[in-house]
Parts: C-alpha cells; sequence; structure tokens
C-alpha cells in the first residue's frame, strides 16, 4: 500500500479525487468516539467541502481509505477516516489551526 500526506511530500499529480456528496455510515467505534467526545458526525459529506489530508491506495491504483477535514465549528474540524464505499473507520475533532508539527514523514511515500 502507498501512503500519501498533504503536509509530507503532497499528492501524486494525477489524483482524482470523488465529486458529489455520500451519506456516510459509521462504525460502532465512531460512534462512540462521538458520544465520548460530544460532537456529532455529519448524515452526508459533500467531496468538495473535505480538505483531503492522508490518502492510501493499494495495488491497482484503488483507494483504500483517504482522511478529510471537514469544517465543524468556528475552532475546529472533524476529521474522517473514510473506506471506498462510505464507511467511516473513525473520526475525531482538531483545532483548526493545527499544524501537526510532529507528523513522522518517513511513513509517506513521495509522489
Amino acid at each position: 500500500m502507498k501512503s500519501y500526506h498533504r503536509d509530507a511530500y503532497g499528492f501524486p499529480k494525477n489524483l482524482l479525487m470523488k465529486a458529489g456528496k455520500i451519506t456516510p455510515t459509521y462504525s460502532q467505534h465512531t460512534i462512540n468516539q462521538s458520544i465520548d467526545k460530544g460532537f456529532e458526525l455529519p448524515k452526508e459529506i459533500a467531496w468538495e467541502a473535505t480538505e483531503v489530508v492522508e490518502l492510501h491506495i493499494k495495488g491497482g491504483g484503488v483507494f483504500e481509505k483517504v482522511v478529510v477535514r471537514v469544517p465543524y465549528d468556528r475552532h475546529e474540524d472533524i476529521s474522517l477516516v473514510i473506506q471506498p464505499d462510505g464507511f467511516v473507520r473513525t473520526a475525531w475533532l482538531n483545532k483548526n489551526a493545527d499544524k501537526h508539527y510532529t507528523l513522522d514523514k518517513t511513513k509517506y511515500m513521495r509522489p
């Protein structure tokens, strides 16, 4: 699997992202996280409103999962790990000013 990160080395130039909206389904872990941390999960996700942060691609160029950030409120974004079928593995809140100074670039490929 090839992994890319926006803040490490960016994404392949020929990357085509989905357009439109999805109605996500959530893992029990994700639902529990939202209850425990007190945030609401989006009922619908418009790809155009997301910021792709991380992308994991299997052989043949098919994406395995994508990590996106979606604006949540004035101070925070919600990060979602989404599979191709719209299943959300996990979610968490980030301060929207978070700069990921601890990012380990060795985990990611150069495009």
